[in-house]
């Protein structure tokens, strides 16, 4: 799993998720994605487009 972010206008940020969210996969995103939708960032864009299989394990990234 890969993840990237850029800044869009203003304060929204896009994060860009491409690969598998299974377990091995959350595994390699988890902290990364919770550091980039933590503040001061409020508005985000998830870009989904590259992501092939989501597991219900990749559902609750983030969540912690």
């Amino acid at each position: 799993m890969e993840i990237s972010s850029e800044q869009l206008d203003g304060d929204i940020y896009k994060i860009n998720l491409t690969g598998r969210m299974d377990i091995p996969g959350n595994a390699e995103i988890d902290i990364k994605f919770s550091g980039m939708t933590a503040a001061p960032r409020k508005f985000f864009i998830l870009d989904l487009s590259g992501v092939d299989f989501i597991a219900s394990i990749g559902i609750r990234t983030g969540c912690d």
